[in-house]
């Protein structure tokens, strides 16, 4: 489920799209069903927490990928 969403998210960001795009693009529904927390609440945060995480994610540069680290 993480990698299949961030990876959704991901793609729609490389296209433009806004945050609100994003989230009517309601990318966890596969997972609605079988998941704890299935309310809307829970499912916006959790889809901003990953297009946020997404805005400064490194590249992979000879196949990896080097996380900042953070003082």
């Amino acid at each position: 489920m993480l990698v299949d969403v961030l990876a959704k998210v991901k793609t729609l960001r490389e296209q433009g799209k806004s945050l609100t795009e994003v989230l009517a693009a309601n990318l966890t529904a596969p997972y609605d069903k079988t998941t704890q927390g299935d309310t809307q609440q829970s499912k916006d945060r959790f889809i901003t927490e990953v297009y946020d995480e997404l805005k400064d994610f490194p590249p992979v540069v000879d196949g990896k990928r080097t996380m900042p680290s953070h003082p």
